[in-house]
């Protein structure tokens, strides 16, 4: 949510982050974003 919220702040008009999308179950899979492999926690 607060990734989303980011986004909505950014001047994407490449459309680079086109994949973050508020229907996903994780951010984990968008571009840009590494999660722990462990407990899927945004590391970066």
């Amino acid at each position: 949510e607060a990734l989303l919220e980011v986004k909505m702040q950014l001047n994407d008009s490449q459309q680079v982050l086109s994949d973050w999308r508020s229907s996903d179950s994780t951010p984990c899979n968008w571009i840009g974003i590494n999660c722990d492999p462990h407990d899927l926690r945004v590391t970066s």
